[in-house]
């Protein structure tokens, strides 16, 4: 059976909707079509024996998008990409979207997934010797998180689609250009230097300017205040409050290791 058809077969069984994920799996000792379908704001688990055609299991998957747009993910059988319906962004959109966010570097997985109950791109992107797990949002291209990821090298096994480093063009940037852009705090400064910890500062203190800025300039807004918590493994987490134009205010939490270097990024709206 070909994916097409398994799509197809999917929905059937379901009675409608659209494909959010399909993948290669092993399930029972089979080779089968791991498919997600998104119906009436739900999201079944489907598998297809590939051999067969035989629809094995439909449950309900363990992860549920709550409220979702009505403009979900739809996934193009025909060129084999995935990609949001027309007011959302395309999976190469995403691609560069996290590139931007980390730096540079090469994509080395994406797929649709879940986050806080949403619908995302889980976009894992190699920059030198780190790896960085970005997640954004389909519909309007936001960064809602940027981490550095629990895998460390390339070869990592990756359900869903995914993209190796030989097959994923290298960004127009040289090496130099990328190596230039990579931030690095300075060390961090103690409690009892020029940060105060705990309280809301309307003064951005000179080391960590330039990822304040940044932040301002991702969400088009001013600086309300931003506020530095010492944790208790030593990590500092910078507080960003944000007044966006037009309206509403959003924080951006920065999360820097004690040698200063950030390890962290989410968006909270």
């Amino acid at each position: 059976m070909s994916q097409l058809q398994a799509e197809k077969a999917a929905m059937a069984r379901v009675g409608g909707g659209k494909i959010i994920h399909i993948s290669n799996d092993t399930y029972l000792g089979q080779s089968v079509y791991d498919i997600h379908v998104l119906f009436h704001h739900i999201v079944y688990d489907v598998k297809i024996v590939q051999m067969t055609g035989q629809v094995i299991e439909i449950k309900r998957a363990s992860e549920q998008p709550g409220i979702v747009s009505s403009t979900p993910l739809t996934k193009s059988s025909s060129s084999g990409a995935v990609s949001a319906a027309s007011s959302g962004i395309s999976m190469s959109q995403a691609e560069r979207l996290a590139l931007k966010a980390v730096g540079g570097g090469v994509v080395v997985h994406i797929s649709p997934d879940h986050f806080h109950n949403a619908l995302v791109f889980d976009i894992h992107v190699k920059n030198f010797n780190q790896m960085w797990d970005v997640k954004i949002n389909p519909f309007t291209g936001r960064v809602i998180e940027k981490r550095l990821a629990t895998e460390n090298t390339v070869g990592e096994t990756h359900s869903g689609s995914s993209r190796s480093q030989d097959q994923t063009p290298q960004t127009s940037k040289s090496q130099d250009t990328i190596e230039s852009e990579s931030k690095s705090v300075p060390s961090v400064p103690s409690a009892s230097g020029t940060i105060s910890y705990g309280i809301k500062l309307r003064t951005v203190p000179s080391a960590y300017q330039s990822y304040v800025t940044e932040a301002l300039h991702q969400e088009n807004g001013t600086l309300k205040w931003v506020k530095f918590i010492h944790k208790d493994n030593g990590d500092i987490q910078v507080n960003i409050k944000i007044r966006r134009h037009p309206g509403g205010n959003i924080k951006v939490k920065d999360v820097f290791n004690s040698s200063g270097q950030l390890i962290r990024q989410t968006v909270e709206h």
